[in-house]
């Protein structure tokens, strides 16, 4: 077993090393306007031509979204918890236990198709049990400004990309999600 460790560690480090020497694959930074958000049975493509160019990245992502707009970290947990308890609240991320003061609003990763995963967080998903941000319910009311950044890596970082997931999420010490 022992031998299997070392011979699955040497397959990892040349993707690793290739983000090193090259970087990521892409990148891109969108602000978002969550008083600009629609109703909420529109989607993600037809909400904004900014998103546009999110489908093109296929994943692995590893992004985050930053709070642009003065808003207490307490009032933003506040409209969170009221929004969770409304009768059909989608799933939201965890908040954490002690409030923090932080600017990055949430971290995360998905493996492949990161247009839909920025639907999910903008409320679009049609299921309630897929967890998201759900900015369209309760960030449009105070006309939020949130900045989202995205890195896309190859394809053969996709079991990798939590590992930076979680780095990611110490550094910026997001006010939500649960990371170990």
């Amino acid at each position: 077993m022992e031998e299997f460790i070392k011979e699955t560690s040497k397959q990892i480090i040349p993707s690793l090393q290739n983000i090193v020497r090259k970087g990521t694959k892409n990148s891109k930074a969108i602000e978002i306007n969550c008083g600009e958000l629609e109703d909420e049975n529109q989607t993600v493509y037809n909400i904004n031509t900014i998103l546009q160019d999110l489908k093109k990245m296929k994943g692995p992502c590893l992004y985050y979204f930053e709070l642009l707009s003065n808003y207490p970290t307490s009032d933003i947990i506040g409209r969170i918890k009221k929004y969770s308890k409304t009768e059909n609240a989608k799933a939201t991320p965890t908040i954490k236990r002690k409030t923090i003061k932080s600017n990055i609003l949430y971290v995360g990763k998905v493996k492949r198709y990161f247009a839909a995963r920025t639907n999910q967080h903008l409320g679009y998903c049609k299921s309630n049990r897929t967890q998201g941000l759900q900015l369209c319910y309760w960030a449009k009311e105070i006309k939020l400004k949130v900045k989202l950044v995205v890195f896309e890596f190859e394809p053969e970082m996709i079991e990798l990309v939590g590992i930076l997931e979680n780095e990611l999420a110490k550094k910026l010490n997001p006010i939500l999600g649960q990371h170990k």
